[in-house]
């Protein structure tokens, strides 16, 4: 009666198009709430992720590949 639908619809439009849009840079989401992010790179010869949690100023530590967020190390 008050709507919803359309607007639900842009949102969910929208949230696809970001999502794409940083999938295209190899940036994977890896938590909502917090925001966890994960980008590719490279740390002494191998490749890593490097981590950002919502509420760092920047990105503070990086992972091997197979290790995954429990494998976090201090940059």
């Amino acid at each position: 009666m008050l709507g919803g639908r359309a607007e639900v619809k842009a949102i969910e439009a929208r949230l696809h198009a970001v999502l794409e849009e940083l999938h295209q840079h190899g940036i994977q989401v890896k938590g909502i709430a917090p925001l966890l992010l994960d980008f590719p790179g490279e740390r002494a010869g191998r490749a890593v992720l490097w981590c950002w949690l919502e509420g760092d100023e920047d990105v503070r530590w990086y992972h091997r590949v197979e290790c995954g967020f429990a494998g976090r190390r201090p940059v």
